[in-house]
């Protein structure tokens, strides 16, 4: 049996501008709901409150959270921030977390750019951060996308090169992220199922994935909103 995921990233506190459907919902039904990052702007507990009522009343019945580098309370003062964002989600900040027998684990790190959160320098330091994934994630939850996938330009990639080394060892069957608001897309590679499932600011819609463990695959549902 199959889990369907919902995931989004960089919403950034417009969460109001979301387009309903036909039934009234914004975000799309599914059992997990999944937020890669960036919901905040500057980081502040006032923002994360604003947040707080937007995602506790989504009705799915898994939440979880992964802080992406404008969500600065979440490295500065952890237990406040999940405690605003309440007992129903889940934050996963170099955690895993099992859900009907899949395995999700959440990294926020990304690579130094001016001075944000959960961002480390290229090398060692990085290259400790991505070694927490582990070996059995089904599905992986990064902030920032790996080196050359949905990162930016060909000229101009933007992405983790330690990541995409740590996802080609791994294999997790599917990795979701943001952060790179202008390369919304999926990618089938061999073993993983990459998408950027950035709403660039709540401009596009989340993504939609039915995830089957016991026969490692992976459907995209819906990615409505890419180019």
């Amino acid at each position: 049996m199959s889990l369907r995921v919902v995931a989004l990233a960089d919403t950034h506190l417009f969460t109001d501008d979301f387009v309903p459907d036909a039934e009234g919902r914004v975000i799309p039904d599914g059992d997990v709901l999944v937020h890669a990052g960036d919901a905040l702007r500057g980081g502040s507990l006032g923002e994360l409150m604003r947040f707080a009522v937007f995602f506790r009343a989504q009705p799915h019945r898994v939440k979880i959270f992964v802080p992406g580098n404008h969500d600065r309370v979440f490295e500065e003062d952890p237990m406040t921030a999940r405690a605003i964002l309440g007992a129903d989600t889940i934050v996963l900040i170099d955690e895993e977390v099992v859900v009907d027998g899949v395995r999700f684990f959440g990294s926020p790190w990304t690579p130094t750019f001016f001075d944000w959160s959960f961002m480390r320098d290229p090398g060692p330091d990085m290259e400790a951060c991505v070694a927490r994934v582990p070996h059995n994630a089904h599905v992986l939850i990064s902030h920032g996308p790996p080196r050359g996938c949905l990162d930016g330009s060909v000229d101009h990639p933007l992405g983790c090169e330690a990541l995409r080394a740590r996802v080609e060892e791994t294999r997790p069957l599917l990795h979701v992220f943001g952060h790179i608001h202008g390369a919304r897309g999926v990618v089938a590679g061999e073993f993983t199922t990459f998408a950027n499932v950035t709403t660039a600011e709540c401009e596009h819609p989340p993504m939609v994935f039915d995830v089957d463990v016991k026969s490692r695959r992976v459907v995209v549902v819906d990615a409505s909103g890419i180019a």
